[in-house]
């Protein structure tokens, strides 16, 4: 290995250096503990695709994951909303998917996701489950506060359904969000909302 005048070797990067083009960044290693802005509504076309994608496959995997909980004895369901709403919502699909896919998804990310994100967590590129956790259980509560999904003014808290699914996808948003922000764990959210939707509307009118 060739030396330095007195004898000392050359360390690897200072050898890579000889042979790097001038303003080269080939020995620039990136940061890794940036954190994400958690109210960040920027998202690329993958991270787009992905979230989507994985909203959709976890409201498919809800359905035989509430049955079976129903099976045990655990109530499933929705307490925010009853079937008359529902039946009213299929009635109007593109007020429907606009409240399920898009208002609610940006209303419940931001109370359940980014604001604890931003307010108990610490700032960096951690997952920090001891936040996520309890965060995620206040999110399926939620689903537990009468008239609360439809926008009308909670008037009681019901424990006659527990919505576990919500609780579990609640995890998977709290894991987008660190990731990449509101955005991120909004697509997710819509995503599984508007799968759950359409398969409702195919069932109507089957």
């Amino acid at each position: 290995m060739p030396e330095r005048n007195g004898g000392n070797k050359f360390s690897r990067r200072e050898l890579l250096s000889f042979f790097k083009p001038k303003n080269s960044k080939i020995d620039t290693v990136p940061e890794k503990n940036d954190a994400v802005d958690p109210w960040s509504l920027k998202i690329s076309r993958r991270d787009f695709m992905t979230s989507a994608a994985c909203g959709s496959l976890l409201s498919i995997a809800d359905i035989p994951l509430a049955i079976g909980l129903m099976e045990i004895g655990i109530p499933q369901g929705n307490a925010g909303a009853s079937e008359e709403d529902y039946n009213e919502l299929f009635r109007n699909p593109a007020y429907g998917y606009l409240l399920t896919s898009i208002i609610s998804p940006l209303i419940e990310e931001s109370l359940c996701r980014a604001f604890p994100s931003e307010t108990f967590a610490p700032k960096d590129n951690k997952m920090h489950w001891e936040v996520g956790a309890p965060a995620s259980l206040a999110f399926m509560l939620m689903h537990n506060i009468d008239g609360a999904y439809l926008g009308v003014i909670p008037n009681s808290l019901s424990f006659e359904e527990i919505h576990v699914t919500s609780f579990i996808s609640g995890l998977m948003y709290w894991k987008f969000e660190r990731e990449g922000g509101l955005a991120k764990a909004a697509v997710a959210h819509g995503a599984h909302n508007a799968t759950l939707f359409t398969l409702g509307l195919a069932l109507i009118k089957s």
